[in-house]
């Protein structure tokens, strides 16, 4: 696989999207796939998060990644404390950089989940994406999802990346949401926070994320990938650098 140029993002909000300039050719990989349902949040100690408005935890915040790349992980620093948060991730394999290992398909049957190395988000340079292809035909949504322990009452931040190829039909988009359970192993729903929508322009990347507070009878989270539903195509998009920490 070509080395990819890192290239200084320039966002200035979460919602920023940077254009793809890949240049490496497609690998496949492991796609891990399984059964489930999908069940569908204070901030910051500085100025550099924006209020979306309330959630059912309270304000929630949007939060710019940083302009460099270290070490070949995301720049995230969500809670402004100089670490870079993939060093303070929950989530196994949030980069990709080989499979999808530690990510389970809800809808095997109307979902494919695979391995690509033609788009990564031009931080690790020589890594890959997750990509979900959304083949229902009834407008339902798909998603992959990754069940991980997390105290109650605790401040968390949470994002991740989306890429839509150009060949992809107008309006295809992805999202990024957690939901809260009292028990350890996801399956005692408290709460789930609103979608993170992740809707690049075609060929470009789009980042998203907020800081909130975890229900205070929390025990652990979900973290789940979903591509929107469509009646008439198909509709596909590539995940990286997903955070929960």
């Amino acid at each position: 696989m070509a080395h990819r140029r890192r290239v200084p993002w320039p966002w200035a909000i979460v919602f920023g999207v940077a254009a793809c300039t890949s240049s490496s050719s497609s690998s496949d990989g492991d796609g891990d796939a399984g059964e489930g349902d999908r069940p569908r949040g204070d901030g910051p100690r500085d100025g550099s998060y924006t209020s979306l408005g309330e959630s059912d935890a309270g304000a929630d915040r949007t939060v710019a990644p940083a302009d460099t790349c270290a070490g070949g992980k995301p720049s995230y620093d969500l809670d402004g404390d100089r670490i870079v948060d993939a060093d303070q991730n929950r989530l196994t394999n949030g980069n990709f950089h080989t499979s999808t290992k530690g990510w389970t398909a809800s809808s095997p049957s109307t979902s494919t989940v695979t391995w690509s190395g033609a788009h990564e988000s031009l931080c690790a340079g020589t890594s890959g994406t997750l990509e979900l292809v959304n083949q229902s035909t009834d407008g339902s949504d798909v998603d992959v999802r990754q069940c991980v322990k997390f105290p109650g009452n605790a401040e968390y931040g949470i994002a991740a990346r989306g890429f839509v190829a150009e060949d992809q039909p107008a309006g295809t988009t992805g999202a990024l949401a957690v939901a809260w359970f009292s028990d350890e192993r996801c399956t005692a729903l408290i709460r789930a926070s609103r979608d993170i929508v992740l809707a690049p322009s075609p060929g470009t990347w789009a980042s998203g994320g907020r800081v909130e507070k975890s229900p205070a009878d929390a025990r652990s989270a979900l973290v789940t990938l979903s591509v929107k539903g469509d009646t008439t195509a198909e509709r596909r998009v590539e995940f990286d650098d997903v955070l929960l920490r």
